[in-house]
């Protein structure tokens, strides 16, 4: 399993609406200790900066609250949407790195919105990234949808991204086939 592999694993879980399929790739990544890049960050990020953008646009349509967004994203003005969608998912990424980035972001560091919208001019830089954050964001989306679709309080959705991420987890990597690792020992 190299980098790119990884990649289209996760676009084609992403772009099927998969989340816990995407989650598992990123934590079989990590424990396979294969790096997250750039590109990682921008396939999730702009994967779920597009969902927010619909959320806020559907909200505004229907005159409802945006409960995606505003898990995802915290408390925000639905007036900072401008009309320039280039510029409104560039202060959507921002939000979603800070309202999801500051836990648990000792594995690595976390790249800027710049960094990662630049990663296909620049390449990987080799610094460790965290993959936390983008654990944390697929997971409260995960959790945001399942209680969406239920039509009940997100905490309902905490118990089904539990159960979710575990039958998932059985099924892609099964308890009884040992994990890859390399170099071999």
């Amino acid at each position: 399993m190299d980098q790119g592999l990884l990649i289209i694993a996760l676009r084609a879980f992403l772009y099927t609406a998969d989340l816990p399929g995407a989650l598992i790739v990123l934590r079989t990544t990590s424990e396979l200790g294969l790096p997250i890049t750039e590109r990682t960050y921008f396939v999730v990020m702009r994967f779920l900066t597009r969902q927010v953008y619909y959320d806020i646009y559907r909200a505004r349509l229907k005159a409802i609250q945006p409960l995606f967004a505003f898990e995802l994203i915290g408390p925000f003005d639905p007036r900072a949407i401008t009309r320039d969608e280039n510029a409104a998912y560039h202060w959507i990424m921002e939000r979603l790195l800070a309202h999801n980035g500051r836990e648990g972001t000792h594995h690595g560091s976390v790249p800027t919105v710049e960094r990662i919208l630049a990663q296909e001019t620049a390449g990987p830089s080799g610094e460790r990234l965290d993959h936390w954050p983008l654990v944390n964001m697929l997971q409260r989306a995960l959790q945001i949808r399942a209680a969406e679709r239920a039509k009940m309080s997100i905490p309902w959705g905490h118990n089904y991204r539990k159960r979710k991420l575990a039958q998932t987890q059985e099924e892609m990597v099964p308890k009884d086939i040992p994990m890859w690792v390399w170099p071999p020992k």
